[in-house]
């Protein structure tokens, strides 16, 4: 699956939001067997800023979770996995609050927020983030899953099955 789109914040940046079938040779062999018979898909989310250099406002984060909302409710089998990368600082206006946070924390933060904030004021399918953390310090990663609440048990096989594979 590749879905993508482009919006515009107010001020004429230009983000391209991805949905891409995630590269599922990470996990074992037995998940991606169960995953393929019952016909789930993992999707992974890219998003990039084409164009502007100024920070995301909230509008703009609103616009972005309601594009991935919109592609998420017309896939009835997809499993969105978004990882936090540490790519770019975090805004100087909100370093004060996270002064002793790595960029992919403040993202995962962030983005739990947007879902929280997203699922609180529209009356849609019960869906859960369920956020994953990996590592410690300036090597940790930070990685969520969207999930419709009957495709929980797959999420925790994805994440038990991470968690092993992150052990060995």
């Amino acid at each position: 699956m590749n879905i993508s789109a482009s919006l515009f914040s107010e001020d004429g940046d230009e983000y391209r939001i991805s949905l891409s079938s995630a590269a599922d040779e990470r996990l074992s062999e037995a998940v991606r067997k169960r995953l393929s018979l019952d016909h789930i898909e993992i999707v992974e989310v890219f998003l990039e800023r084409v164009k502007g250099i100024g920070f995301t406002s909230n509008s703009t984060l609103c616009k972005i979770t309601d594009v991935i909302a919109r592609m998420f409710s017309e896939n009835e089998n997809m499993i969105i996995f978004f990882y936090c990368d540490d790519l770019g600082g975090i805004p100087t206006f909100r370093k004060s609050r996270s002064k002793d946070m790595y960029p992919q924390k403040y993202r995962s933060r962030l983005f739990s927020c947007m879902f929280e904030r997203y699922m609180s004021a529209h009356d849609s399918i019960p869906i859960d983030n369920y956020p994953m953390h990996i590592g410690e310090g300036r090597y940790e990663a930070y990685l969520h899953f969207i999930a419709r609440r009957e495709h929980e048990i797959y999420v925790k096989l994805i994440k038990d099955d991470i968690y092993e594979g992150y052990g060995k």
